[in-house]
């Protein structure tokens, strides 16, 4: 099976394409490549670079560590 082998234009429906999987899990990212995850940012200008770095990069390393536990 091809990498990607249809495009899903909104990942909120991947449970229609995949039965029982939920577009919020682990299984998803391994079977899929993909997942979603809800992260409210404290970064206020995403046009910023030093802010992005400063605030939005450890907030998704908290957020990936928190999805996959035992990867720091």
């Amino acid at each position: 099976m091809p990498l990607l082998s249809q495009v899903l234009r909104d990942a909120r429906r991947i449970a229609e394409y995949h039965s029982g999987l939920s577009p919020n899990s682990p299984e998803c990212m391994d079977k899929l490549g993909v997942s979603l995850a809800h992260c409210e940012s404290q970064c206020q200008n995403f046009y910023d670079a030093e802010e992005v770095e400063r605030v939005f990069y450890p907030e998704m390393e908290k957020l990936l560590l928190g999805f996959f536990p035992g990867c720091d």
